[in-house]
């Protein structure tokens, strides 16, 4: 259950303070070492542990606001964060990041950042995703933004490995972190160059390993669609797809043009809670 939701939509039973959470059904539960404990704004945080389950994972977290109310959530992993200064975005709010992470291979992330007025409000949340949320001052204004990616494509025309996970950048606004990826073409460079060099290796048949024709092309032009900038996204499209060399045998959906792929592309896109609204410069 994510964090966020716990904290303000579900109203839990009211432990004492000195005992360990109790979690309905709980998966790693049950806990019985705690593991650490911040004060901040009148807030208490407690991460808790179960000790005889230490080499597996599972954390609870406690959370008791400033009237004493005490939410607990728990996951594989949960940690808490102290932003720089305790205030991320310069706001004169204190604020607190939450990083949750369900274990697996490749999945899954999430970040929360919490403002502790009262009562606390989130101002930025990342969802779990296949790439953690990272803060990071990419514009110099002395106000980090977060940068993660959008896992939507992965499996969607290719496996895990070939899956390009275009990147999304949030900004604050003043009152929230909001996405921002046509205000940081920068976010995009290295993506863009990858896929060039893969395009040109391709081009030059100097790869020993081919990806397959969706894959390679999606990784020119997924950066340019989340820049907003579809009719470079389109060209980037018509320059790396080449339907004439899917095999017989492909084992995700292949298309007889590229117009068939754009539209197919456009439609997954759109439907992405973390696409960026095409406007043309």
């Amino acid at each position: 259950m994510r964090y966020f939701f716990v904290l303000f939509c579900f109203l839990g039973l009211v432990f004492a303070q000195s005992n360990p959470p109790v979690i309905a059904d709980s998966v790693y539960g049950p806990y019985d070492n705690l593991v650490s404990r911040l004060e901040l704004s009148g807030y208490t945080f407690e991460l808790w542990e179960n000790s005889s389950d230490s080499n597996y994972g599972g954390r609870a977290l406690r959370t008791i606001s400033p009237d004493g109310e005490i939410i607990e959530t728990e996951d594989f992993m949960i940690d808490i964060v102290q932003t720089e200064n305790n205030d991320l975005n310069k706001n004169g709010i204190t604020d607190l990041e939450i990083q949750s992470f369900s274990g697996g291979a490749h999945c899954c992330f999430s970040t929360t950042l919490l403002e502790l007025s009262n009562p606390a409000s989130v101002v930025f949340d990342h969802a779990f995703s296949e790439c953690p949320a990272l803060s990071d001052d990419l514009d110099g204004d002395g106000i980090p933004e977060y940068q993660s990616c959008d896992d939507r494509w992965a499996y969607e025309y290719c496996s895990y490995a070939e899956s390009p996970l275009p990147t999304v950048v949030w900004k604050w606004n003043g009152e929230n972190y909001e996405i921002a990826n046509a205000e940081f073409p920068q976010a995009y460079q290295a993506e863009i160059a990858r896929a060039l060099e893969l395009f040109l290796s391709l081009k030059a048949e100097t790869v020993e390993w081919t990806p397959t024709p969706e894959c390679s092309a999606l990784a020119l032009t997924l950066p340019y669609l989340y820049l907003g900038q579809e009719k470079l996204a389109y060209e980037a499209l018509k320059l790396s797809y080449t339907p004439n060399k899917i095999e017989d045998d492909a084992i995700f959906a292949s298309f007889d043009s590229v117009d068939a792929f754009w539209q197919s592309i456009l439609q997954i896109y759109n439907e992405s809670p973390l696409h960026t609204p095409i406007s043309q410069p």
